[in-house]
């Protein structure tokens, strides 16, 4: 009887060892379902994270390519200019700017139109007589509407001045708070006058 006891003790030690490890894999399955969605939770963080950078790189971007556009076409638009200038007041240019390769490569020009960083359709046309010139870039948001007119307005090719909305400015520096009070709707039109 002695050995049936003592089996009996080893079977009861034994099936209780088997039920303390069932019951600590149970445990451990929840401690990494709860470490996994501490995993998820920092690459969640990180992407959003990256997913910021991405759209302040790109609002940087249009900015800087809109401006560089901008001076481009200054440029492409005085060489474009006879001794009798560029033709009577409201004379589109952006046609005799395609004609003569002029326009700058970053921005799409279709059908005639000249789409600006943003998507919208630039205008360009004669000005002051037929001997200056007005381009008007629309559909620029509030950030980049505030650098691009400071920006601009810094250098000396706006000899007419810059409108921003309905703000129109003299040639000469503007500053961030006028900009910022000039460029106050969702999306700003900017027009630049050049009186050469």
């Amino acid at each position: 009887m002695k050995s049936n006891s003592i089996g009996s003790e080893q079977r009861d030690t034994k099936n209780k060892r088997h039920g303390n490890a069932e019951h600590k894999v149970k445990s451990q399955r929840g401690v990494l379902s709860l470490e996994m969605i501490g995993v998820i939770a920092v690459v969640a963080i990180i992407l959003v994270g990256v997913l910021v950078r991405l759209a302040m790189m790109y609002l940087s971007s249009s900015t800087t390519n809109e401006s560089s556009a901008i001076t481009s076409l200054f440029t492409s638009t005085r060489s474009a200019k006879a001794g009798t200038g560029y033709g009577a007041n409201g004379t589109n240019l952006i046609p005799t700017l395609a004609a003569m390769n002029a326009l700058p490569g970053n921005l799409s020009y279709t059908g005639g139109v000249l789409l600006n960083s943003f998507g919208s359709a630039y205008t360009l046309v004669a000005s002051n007589n037929g001997y200056g010139f007005t381009l008007t870039s629309p559909g620029i948001p509030t950030a980049d509407c505030i650098k691009l007119s400071v920006q601009q307005s810094q250098s000396s090719n706006w000899t007419g001045g810059i409108t921003v909305g309905a703000t129109a400015f003299p040639a000469g520096a503007i500053s961030s708070a006028q900009a910022t009070t000039a460029c106050s709707a969702a999306t700003n039109t900017l027009a630049f006058a050049s009186n050469t």
